[in-house]
């Protein structure tokens, strides 16, 4: 059933306007949901786990914007960067991971605590200003 609207989505859309089955707009769609993506591949293991993460937005935000201070701070390069964002959310990860499996705290409420903190602290580097 859900392959058939998406087909009669499909006609709909690519009759009602000539630039909706250009490669301009795949390209465009697939910028957007890029990220939504891959933090969804993410999470569904973390479900399938039977576990929840409620940091996730919190910990994409503190990625950020450790990576583009990085970026204005340390080097005006892209692995300066990457490799800041990385490390942040990787570090930011593994607190969670030992808090939840060494000392059996549930991971609603870790992550749920790592949330106020990594926003808290986003906040804080950055003045509640936007990087």
């Amino acid at each position: 059933m859900l392959y058939i609207a998406f087909v009669v989505l499909l006609v709909v859309f690519s009759l009602s306007s000539p630039w909706f089955l250009s490669v301009d707009n795949f390209l465009n769609i697939g910028r957007q949901t890029t990220l939504v993506s891959i933090i969804a591949v993410g999470m569904t293991f973390v479900i399938i786990a039977r576990q929840i993460d409620l940091s996730v937005a919190s910990t994409l935000a503190l990625s950020g914007m450790a990576a583009a201070l990085a970026m204005s701070q340390i080097s005006n390069s892209w692995i300066v960067g990457a490799a800041a964002g990385l490390g942040t959310g990787a570090l930011v990860g593994l607190l969670n991971g030992i808090l939840t499996t060494q000392l059996s705290i549930p991971s609603f409420l870790v992550t749920l605590g790592s949330l106020s903190m990594a926003r808290g602290l986003a906040m804080m580097v950055t003045n509640t200003k936007p990087v």
